[in-house]
């Protein structure tokens, strides 16, 4: 899968391949508290705004000022991760990042949902 969002949280960075589960995996009390900071493959940052449970991404700028700043944090997380990042271009390291796609979640749990899961219904008489 081709990346095309990388969400970064603290030390922790995540890459996606699709807008829908970059705003899915982003919860809205974290968006609240900007724990995030996103950019897409070329290295326009991103607007991270709550949206109910998840979040909504849009794009921040039209030309991408920050691919630098992005180059460096992945450059950062491979060798985090034991990986080498040869090539020094975004693309490259980008390639080489995407098989880490975060993986498709089709929806979000309710939290009645996350309460069966944690207490059957068998223990809740």
């Amino acid at each position: 899968m081709a990346v095309k969002y990388v969400i970064a949280d603290g030390r922790d960075i995540e890459f996606f391949s699709s807008k829908e589960t970059a705003e899915r995996y982003m919860e809205s009390i974290d968006v609240l508290d900007n724990a995030y900071r996103g950019y897409d493959a070329t290295g326009r940052l991103l607007n991270i705004s709550p949206k109910g449970q998840a979040s909504e991404v849009s794009l921040a700028e039209d030309v991408p000022h920050h691919a630098e700043e992005l180059k460096n944090l992945i450059g950062k997380h491979l060798k985090n991760i034991g990986r080498n990042p040869s090539g020094g271009d975004l693309p490259s390291l980008l390639e080489m990042c995407s098989d880490l796609c975060y993986p498709y979640r089709p929806k979000r749990r309710t939290w009645k949902e996350w309460l069966g899961w944690f207490w059957p219904s068998s223990r809740r008489s």
